[in-house]
């Protein structure tokens, strides 16, 4: 590219006077911006029909019961912002799911700075899922965790009174092709059927999945 070229390329890009003044926000602006993101979630209703705006704020508050109450903004369509006084009971609202309203999913993100809520992938949610017909032998924690690796990512291990419970973790990445199906990307219909695949039984659903195996229930 010819140096004339650029020269016109930058002036393109440079501010006129029309555009008005580039304002750099305060430090104090900026820090209370980043202390309520912190204490935010964004959540979408996955379902083909608009939700009752008035019904859905109404019935969430009452499912939740947090301690210090939220303030719920409805963003556009399904989509809405949760703002909490606390992390706490941001953490037990985001780890306490699956949440639905009207027999329809709702994913919850935890917003980050850079780009708008509009752009928000609501791809990724949790599911539990238990294994079955798991041989007596194999009920370890360490066997849970072999077994979860074959579903997806283990996260934690937490041990259930009836036996060792393993939490595990799938993770979606975006459109490739998944071991198990379809069900688990959250740009398909949600399906309601059941599906057995590899001794784990699954409610349908297209998404990141946590899953339990533990004692009498494997």
């Amino acid at each position: 590219m010819e140096s004339e070229d650029i020269a016109c390329l930058c002036a393109s890009l440079s501010i006129s006077e029309k555009d008005g003044p580039v304002h750099i926000l305060e430090e104090n602006l900026r820090d209370e911006a980043v202390l309520k993101m912190s204490l935010c979630l964004v959540g979408k209703i996955l379902s083909n029909k608009t939700v009752n705006r008035e019904a859905f704020m109404r019935v969430i508050g009452k499912i939740w019961r947090v301690n210090e109450g939220f303030e719920i903004e409805s963003v556009t369509g399904n989509v809405y912002t949760f703002y909490f006084k606390n992390e706490n009971d941001r953490q037990r609202v985001m780890s306490g799911g699956l949440w639905s309203f009207d027999n329809a999913l709702m994913v919850l993100v935890k917003p980050e700075g850079k780009g708008t809520i509009e752009s928000i992938q609501f791809r990724v949610t949790e599911f539990w899922v238990q294994i079955h017909q798991v041989p007596i032998l194999c009920m370890t924690k360490k066997i849970g965790w072999v077994l979860g690796s074959l579903i997806g990512e283990v996260i934690e291990v937490d041990g259930g009174n009836a036996g060792e419970t393993s939490e595990l973790n799938q993770m979606n990445h975006g459109e490739e092709n998944l071991q198990f199906g379809l069900w688990m990307r959250a740009s398909n219909p949600v399906s309601r059927n059941r599906d057995r695949k590899w001794g784990m039984e699954s409610t349908g659903g297209n998404f990141q999945r946590r899953t339990v195996v533990g004692g009498n229930a494997i």
